[in-house]
């Protein structure tokens, strides 16, 4: 939820400074900004007629939730899609989410991962997280390993990345060889992090992003999910292929 109040936000605030040109749009966003939906409904259709983006995402949102209008999810992902087919960021992380969920439209994995790439593309962090959480998270398989703990723990004080996210892992998870330790998970994974250990750089971000073994940081969390979406999960074709529509 606290994302979604964050996007809500720029979106605003990017679009009144966009919309100074433009007094129509500039009335229908502030409208809709101080929750006049009814008033805003009338400014934001005509500019949404005229194919404008910025107008078509609000009255998605007014559909999606039923601000001004009944609620309606597919009259919301209708206007979500026209705003995303224009490049609009926040858009397209909508229609990844719909997709996804099955929200106004039919559940359609591959289409909800191609919305998330294109906002990606845009460097928005959120999209960015969600592509980290699914590539990530599959590639966990360190539950399987036969090593012992105090081997891995060696090695990582040696100064080995992989066995410092291995052991940051171990510890984020609690596994059959190691309890749950917030701090020492977090102490691990930053270090692999600090040598551009792709898996190590998501589990960070999600430390910093919930407040896990250390205190919540959104920047942090901002900066290290970006880190691993381009050191890693962007460019693994053959793990994304399945995914193509």
């Amino acid at each position: 939820m606290k994302y979604l109040f964050i996007l809500l936000f720029i979106f605003i605030s990017s679009s009144i400074s966009y919309a100074n040109s433009n007094t129509e749009l500039t009335t229908g966003i502030e409208l809709f900004h101080d929750k006049k939906y009814k008033e805003a409904y009338k400014y934001l259709q005509k500019e949404a007629v005229q194919n404008n983006s910025d107008a078509q995402y609000c009255l998605g949102l007014m559909y999606r939730y039923g601000n001004g209008v009944p609620m309606n999810c597919k009259k919301a992902f209708k206007f979500f899609y026209k705003a995303a087919e224009q490049n609009n960021i926040y858009a397209q992380i909508r229609l990844g989410k719909m997709y996804r969920w099955g929200t106004g439209v039919k559940s359609d994995y591959k289409k909800s991962i191609y919305w998330y790439f294109k906002a990606s593309e845009q460097n928005n962090p959120d999209a960015q997280r969600v592509l980290c959480s699914i590539y990530y998270i599959a590639k966990v398989t360190f539950m399987n390993n036969a090593e012992s703990l105090n081997d891995i723990a060696r090695s990582a004080e040696n100064g080995n990345p992989k066995a410092q996210y291995k052991l940051g892992l171990h510890y984020y998870y609690k596994s059959s060889i190691s309890e749950h330790d917030k701090e020492k998970a977090f102490y691990w994974l930053k270090k692999a992090a600090l040598e551009d250990n792709a898996g190590a750089q998501f589990f960070l971000s999600q430390m910093y992003s919930y407040g896990i073994g250390t205190e919540e940081n959104i920047k942090e969390s901002d900066h290290w999910v970006s880190k691993a979406y381009h050191n890693g999960c962007q460019n693994d074709k053959a793990f994304w292929s399945k995914y193509q529509p």
